[in-house]
């Protein structure tokens, strides 16, 4: 097996517990519902946002800021 990339994160050894593990997590309000239970190259199963949920996110919150489909510019 390939060594973790996210070795911070908790290993479960099924889909099953770490879908458990979503579901306190979202109902103890420590993470937000659109996190994914994923199977990682390390062959545990872990718990976060996919890339798609973050990419989305961070349209949305630049959408509010007026940032949208733009890149900010640096004053020099």
């Amino acid at each position: 097996m390939a060594a973790c990339p996210h070795p911070e994160k908790q290993a479960h050894a099924t889909e099953k517990a770490a879908l458990a593990h979503r579901t306190a997590l979202i109902r103890h309000r420590h993470a937000s519902p659109d996190v994914v239970a994923y199977l990682c190259r390390c062959g545990f199963w872990h718990v976060g946002h996919s890339q798609q949920s973050l990419r989305d996110r961070i349209r949305k919150a630049r959408r509010g800021t007026g940032l949208a489909g733009r890149r900010q510019r640096h004053k020099r």
